[in-house]
């Protein structure tokens, strides 16, 4: 069992980012370590630069395993890690069409905090404040999501496709803001669905991203 992610540091979310809920649901806002609430976030491959780690781990892990395959493993690492260059340069430049007042997200987790360190962005509210989709907003979270909305002009919530947007909706209802509820954080498409692979899913997410901002 090889962790790809191994030897990645843990990210430390940006002043002012949602903070991790408590037991009782009620979220904080703050910085540094504490401010998920102790919670790790592991959304590192939500940015294709430390993605090339994980490429590293596995190619070394499979020449460890195989010996015999190691030029075609090193080759074959070596040209995806390429993509992944290319495809960092294409984010970056999607990005940079969209307003800097605007490079706001609004996510129903907080998920993309490698994507916004990498790119420029700052991530001002969640739906869910914490890195795991596993938690429940207060009414008090969501009636201070709703005034940080309306405080930042943000333009969209972000949500993953296999997450429910009802809150979302919710809070867009309130805001007249957009719900871009078809994010692709954990999952893929059928090949031909337009993020059948990672390379794929993350132009997409980017796609619906920037045409939501810009």
């Amino acid at each position: 069992v090889i962790e790809a992610a191994a030897g990645l540091e843990p990210r430390t979310p940006q002043p002012g980012e949602p903070a991790h809920a408590d037991e009782t649901g009620g979220g904080e806002t703050g910085d540094g370590d504490e401010a998920h609430g102790g919670e790790m976030d592991p959304h590192f491959w939500l940015d294709p630069t430390l993605a090339v780690s994980y490429v590293e781990t596995i190619r070394d892990a499979l020449i460890e395993i195989d010996p015999a395959g190691a030029e075609e493993y090193r080759d074959n690492a070596e040209a995806y890690v390429s993509e992944l260059d290319e495809l960092d340069r294409w984010i970056a430049a999607q990005v940079e069409t969209i307003a800097p007042a605007d490079r706001q997200l609004v996510m129903n987790h907080v998920s993309h905090g490698y994507y916004a360190d990498r790119y420029g962005l700052r991530i001002v509210g969640a739906v869910i404040p914490g890195v795991s989709s596993g938690g429940t907003p207060s009414a008090r979270d969501l009636a201070e999501l709703v005034a940080i909305v309306r405080a930042t002009g943000v333009k969209a919530i972000f949500v993953d496709i296999g997450e429910d947007p009802g809150l979302g909706r919710q809070i867009a209802a309130e805001t007249g803001i957009e719900v871009v509820d078809d994010l692709r954080v954990h999952s893929l498409t059928e090949p031909g669905g337009g993020a059948a692979t990672y390379i794929e899913m993350l132009r997409h997410d980017t796609q619906r991203i920037v045409e939501a901002l810009r």
